[in-house]
């Protein structure tokens, strides 16, 4: 997923949509598009608390850092 262009509610639903269809892990993004910003240590933390145990949460490419 893309996350710096996902809402929270759009990330949500892809975290469930991910692990309904079998995934074994979801993926912060791709790092093919850079101007989406990289994904924040907020983006993987709700996507921890969404998939759970059913899932391995994959940190990729930009974790941006903001104070």
């Amino acid at each position: 997923m893309e996350t710096g262009l996902l809402s929270t509610t759009q990330l949500i639903e892809g975290c469930i949509l991910s692990v309904m269809a079998g995934a074994d892990f979801v993926k912060t993004s791709t790092g093919f598009i850079p101007a989406a910003g990289g994904a924040k240590v907020e983006d993987v933390h709700l996507m921890k608390t969404v998939v759970g145990d059913k899932a391995l949460v994959k940190g990729v490419h930009i974790i941006i850092l903001i104070e």
